[in-house]
């Protein structure tokens, strides 16, 4: 039986059809249809599934409604809107023909009023230019007055009058520099007023200054110096004025420090029965009026302000501004120069002890060295005479202690003389207060060192002259002594260093010496070189008690001890050369034990 095929079509016909398919085409994801499944399912639980499409139509219908009436509402409300804006646009235009009319009548008025106001802003720029001259460069009568009256005295008006004339004369150098014909008037009257104000400065200054003490520091004095700087002519007149009246009156302090019995305490000449204190008192009293001078004047005068810029282009010109102040504090206490030196230079000359004369020159070299930052050159001067003095005075009293030398004998035990012991004790107080000295050096400087040399190198010349009076080896122990001497005195300064190993060295040298002496006085006494053995035994039983009778006159143990050691050894050595042959009462080392 055939089978009859039924040819489908490949699309379905028909509205329904269509509609189906382009619900069923619509993905499932997509929102709207989710948001209309919802609503259909929703109405399907409450109606009957026939009258969806009457509730769907209806409710399209209402929504339609409720759009139309409020689109109505929104018409009304432009077309209300729409005459308001005709309104505004006819009173725009009625306004605007009124501004046209108003603009075209007041034209002149307005251009009337930009030229007044012009003319106004070009009186008020000239009434502040003439202003500005007027405060610029005209003095009043009350300021000329201020300025240049002697009986008025120096305020903050004078200061403000004296800014003004100062600013004047400066603004006329500078118009003078670009027109000379110009503001010369001006600048005539301004030199005028200056040239006054500061001489009625000057003369101020210099009265208030013959009423001013240490003890009271005038700030307005410090502010009409500091003003002066602009006249260095005066300035410098005014400083050399006050230089001399503090040159008095520090000389007249200083005489009176030395020897006046009245004061509270006791005059410096109190000290005159101890050289070194004294010299420490005057130089301590004149370091303090030093110290002062500066302070006071640094009150009066400000460096930074007062003595720099101008002052350092014409008077001062080698001279920074504490330089200055420096200069005028050595032209005060140069007035202590003479009194001070022939002071202390009298009492140097009575000094005859080396010792006393080394110490004066310790504390004039250390208040040299305080006062080294004040630079005070007249003193200094006077220093260097001091130690020139000094210098003569140390040389005279070493001479005269090395004359006393020539006269003193060797002494029998060989012990240092007592020239060379006092000699040691000098050097040695020298060391010490070159050690306490601001100038101490580890090495010791050529000055301590040259010192040094005066005091010890001719006395030990002298030991070495008494040594070749007598045989060796007494004369090698006697100088072996003195040099043991001056190690022992010598040791643990630092700065006498290359003096001991001087000393180390001639020593050496000298122990050297003494022990081929004991050796060669061994085999003498052993007879070995010549005898052989035959009084040997009798040597040995002596050696020790005569090696130690040589040895006693020895200051240092341990030196006497290396003696006897190496002699011994040179001994033992010549004495192996025998101990081998036949014949020789005793070994080597039995000898060793009784020389020992």
């Amino acid at each position: 039986m055939d089978v009859v095929e039924v040819n489908r079509p490949s699309h379905p016909e028909g509205p329904l059809a269509q509609t189906i398919s382009g619900v069923l085409s619509i993905s499932y994801h997509d929102n709207q249809l989710k948001h209309a499944f919802g609503i259909l399912d929703s109405m399907g639980r409450s109606i009957n599934e026939r009258s969806i499409r009457s509730t769907v139509e209806t409710s399209i219908i209402k929504a339609s409604k409720r759009a139309l009436d409020d689109f109505e509402h929104t018409y009304e409300g432009l077309k209300a809107l729409g005459l308001k804006v005709k309104t505004l646009v006819d009173k725009w235009t009625k306004v605007n023909a009124i501004l046209t009319n108003s603009t075209n009548a007041t034209s002149s008025i307005v251009s009337e009023a930009r030229r007044l106001h012009h003319e106004q802003t070009v009186l008020q720029k000239k009434l502040a230019t003439a202003n500005a001259f007027s405060e610029t460069f005209v003095v009043s009568e009350r300021e000329m007055n201020v300025l240049q009256n002697s009986s008025l005295p120096i305020d903050e008006e004078f200061y403000s009058a004296l800014a003004k004339v100062k600013q004047m004369n400066e603004s006329c150098a500078l118009i003078l520099a670009d027109s000379p014909s110009a503001g010369e008037h001006i600048m005539s009257q301004t030199k005028k007023c200056l040239d006054h104000a500061y001489d009625k400065l000057k003369y101020a200054v210099e009265s208030d200054l013959r009423s001013l003490d240490n003890a009271k520091s005038s700030s307005s004095v410090r502010s009409q110096i500091a003003l002066l700087a602009d006249r260095p002519l005066l300035l410098r007149e005014i400083l050399s004025n006050l230089a001399d009246v503090r040159r008095k009156q520090l000389s007249n302090d200083f005489m009176n420090a030395l020897s006046n019995k009245n004061m509270a305490e006791k005059p410096l000449d109190y000290y005159m029965f101890d050289p070194v204190r004294y010299v420490g008192a005057v130089l301590a009293w004149v370091h303090s009026a030093i110290v002062n001078e500066y302070e006071y004047l640094s009150t009066l005068i400000d460096p930074e302000v007062t003595l720099t810029s101008k002052l350092s282009d014409t008077l001062f010109a080698d001279k920074d501004s504490d330089g200055i102040l420096l200069e005028v504090i050595d032209t005060i206490t140069g007035v202590l120069n003479q009194p001070l030196r022939l002071r202390i230079g009298q009492l140097i000359s009575t000094q005859s002890k080396v010792i006393m004369v080394d110490e004066i020159a310790s504390i004039i070299g250390f208040y040299r060295s305080m006062m080294a930052k004040y630079d005070q050159k007249t003193l200094n001067q006077g220093f260097d005479q001091l130690d020139l003095a000094l210098n003569a005075q140390f040389d005279r009293c070493l001479l005269l202690e090395l004359q006393a030398a020539y006269r003193e004998k060797l002494d029998q035990h060989l012990q240092p003389p007592e020239f060379w012991v006092s000699s040691l004790a000098t050097a040695k107080s020298i060391v010490k207060s070159y050690e306490q000295s601001m100038t101490y050096n580890p090495a010791g400087d050529e000055t301590f060192r040259t010192r040094i040399g005066k005091v010890l190198d001719p006395f030990y010349k002298q030991c070495v002259k008494l040594s070749e009076s007598v045989e060796s080896p007494k004369g090698h122990i006697f100088t072996l002594n003195c040099l043991d001497i001056l190690k022992v005195s010598l040791a643990g300064f630092v700065c006498t260093t290359w003096k001991t190993e001087e000393a180390d060295e001639a020593m050496r040298k000298i122990v050297d010496q003494l022990v081929e002496t004991e050796y060669q006085t061994l085999l003498d006494e052993s007879g070995l070189e010549t005898e052989r053995f035959s009084r040997f035994e009798q040597f040995l039983q002596s050696v020790a008690t005569e090696t130690m009778k040589r040895q006693q006159l020895l200051l240092s143990p341990q030196i006497a001890k290396e003696i006897a050691a190496r002699a011994t050894e040179k001994f033992l050595d010549k004495y192996k050369e025998f101990a081998s042959s036949d014949g020789a009462p005793y070994t080597l080392n039995e000898v060793r034990i009784m020389l020992q």
